[in-house]
This record gives C-alpha cells, structure tokens and sequence, in this order.
C-alpha cells in the first residue's frame, strides 16, 4: 500500500466536495484551504485546480452534468469490458492457486474479432492489473457436456416435451456443437431450441485454467512457466521487506539498509532484480546471501514455497 495513491486521492476528493459545499456559508476560509491544495498541487497532479474555489461548480446537478459531458462512452465500454477479462483472469488464477504477485506468461483469449480488438485496446490495463505479459487470441480444447432444465422444456413444448427429449439425446453432439458457437437458438429435428433449456458445463483439460467472461473465455496455464518464477519469488520477498518496513514503523521516505540470507536457489532468483528491489523497498544498500555483524538491525524470518530466508534491516 506505499505506493498505492488510491487512499490520497479518495481523501482529496472529500476534501476538495466539502469545500465546496462549505463555500456559500464560509467563503474565505474555503478559499484559504483552496489556495493551501494549489501549492500542494504537485501531489495530486491529477486535479484540474481553478484560480479559486469560487469558480468550482457546486457539488450536484451542475457538476454532475459538467461531467458526462467529458465522459467518453465508447472508452467506458471498453474498460468494463477490459475489467471482465481481467476478473475471469484472477478466477482462473484461484482455481490453480497462483497468486496475483506470480506473472503470468500468456493468456489465451477465445472470443470473437471485435471483442479481442477491444483487449488489445486496453492490453495495458489487462497485463498491469492481472500481472499477465501477453495477450493471445485463441481456442483450447473443452469437454463440453449439458442437462436438460425440463421445467423450461416442459413450459415451452408441453405435450411434445417427450419427443423434443427424445430428439435432443439422440443428436447430443450437434447440440454441442451449436452451444460451443453460443449460439441463442438453433433447430433440432423441426424443434426450435433455445440456449437457456439447457445448463452448461465446460471442462478443460489439467494443463490449463479457465476463466470466464460475457464474451468468451480466458485460458492460463496450471503451472507457472519457469521463467516467470523469478519476478514471483522478487514480489513476494518484496511485500515481506514491506511489512517489516511496517514493524519499524518507517515513512515512505525513509531508507534502509537491507540484508537478505536464507536458501541459496531463492536467493540467486531474486539477485537479478536488485535495482528494482532497491527502488521498490526504499533499500539504499541490498546485501544478498550474507548476514550483518551489527545486533541493530531488524530481523524477520519467513519462506515463500518452501524457501526459507531471513530478512536484516536498519534504518538509515
């Protein structure tokens, strides 16, 4: 959470909302706290400031419609839709029991053209927000399977609802067929069919994990490529290094000096990210392999899969 400027910015926007309900009935104080968040402003770059808070529209209708004004529909679309396929990703994580700090090689997306137009639009929010380095259009073999929802059947066919039953067991592999295509509706034997008669089950093979989405499916692989290991050992020992920071009670500009010892396959996989671990952890010295001489340091001992390791700080 160091670097997550989400709680800064929730707590500006309460801000920047009081004040201006306030400015009616307090109109130099308002102004003043107004003035003090323009010299700050470097903080919250984001924010558009007026030259004063007198010339903000007031929290309501007017701000409101000022908004949808500058919203863009078509880019609000495409990122619901980018946020499903990321949701389906993490999904397909949690079956398999790969956290979100192990990246990913490549997904696999099985959805139509204008669909993966769209995520390759919005590929950036999809591989920073799932962890993911690649996106890939696609399809994997499933083991498709249905069950008839009788109740359905029944209302729509009534008394031919023997016959149309009769007609589905014995054409189960076009039906198939037609639900892999999604398709709403289709006929079988004069009868007209419809998706919702029946529930459906996809399966796929144990190399992959799947996740699902309105528009398709997402695919990842069951184990983590060896490759990718490294970056997930680095994010763990990273978030361990965070939580010590906690324990001594340090700011987000204070630095450290950082010692890392333990076992000696973790330790030459996370070596080769030693200036991002540096920047990441606020560390101005990073030792690998070796313990201080000096008692003052701060020790935490922990394992991420198995790995042991010990952690030495002392702040600077």
């Amino acid at each position: 959470m160091e670097d997550d400027d989400t709680p800064l910015s929730l707590i500006f926007h309460a801000i920047t909302k009081i004040i201006k309900l306030m400015t009616p009935i307090s109109p130099h104080i308002t102004d003043s706290i107004y003035q003090n968040l323009i010299e700050i402003n470097d903080i919250v770059p984001f924010y558009k400031f007026k030259e004063s808070v007198h010339l903000e529209l007031i929290p309501g209708y007017g701000e409101e419609k000022e908004l949808k004004k500058q919203i863009d529909e078509n880019l609000e679309l495409e990122f619901g839709k980018a946020l499903n396929i990321v949701g389906a990703i993490l999904a397909a994580r949690d079956k398999v029991q790969i956290g979100i700090r192990w990246p990913i090689k490549e997904v696999i997306i099985d959805t139509d053209k204008d669909n993966f137009a769209i995520a390759k639009r919005m590929e950036k929010v999809i591989l920073d927000s799932a962890n993911v380095k690649s996106l890939k259009q696609g399809k994997v073999p499933l083991d498709v399977s249905f069950k008839l929802r009788y109740k359905d059947i029944g209302k729509a066919f009534g008394e031919k609802t023997g016959d149309v039953a009769e007609a589905i067991n014995k054409n189960k592999e076009n039906i198939v067929k037609h639900i892999e295509k999604d398709s709403d509706d289709f006929k079988i034997e004069g009868f007209k069919l419809k998706k919702s008669y029946f529930e459906v089950s996809k399966n796929v093979g144990k190399e992959y994990s799947m996740g699902e989405f309105k528009e398709g499916l997402v695919f990842i692989k069951s184990v983590l490529d060896n490759e990718m290991e490294p970056e997930g050992f680095m994010r763990e020992v990273s978030r361990r290094i965070q939580v010590l920071r906690k324990e001594m009670n340090l700011l987000k500009q204070d630095k450290i000096d950082l010692y890392i010892s333990g076992d000696s396959d973790l330790i030459e996989k996370i070596k080769v990210f030693e200036l991002a671990m540096k920047e990441k952890v606020g560390a101005l010295n990073l030792i690998f392999g070796k313990e201080p001489k000096d008692e003052k340091y701060q020790k935490h001992e922990d394992k991420v899969k198995g790995k042991k390791f010990t952690l030495f700080a002392l702040k600077k």
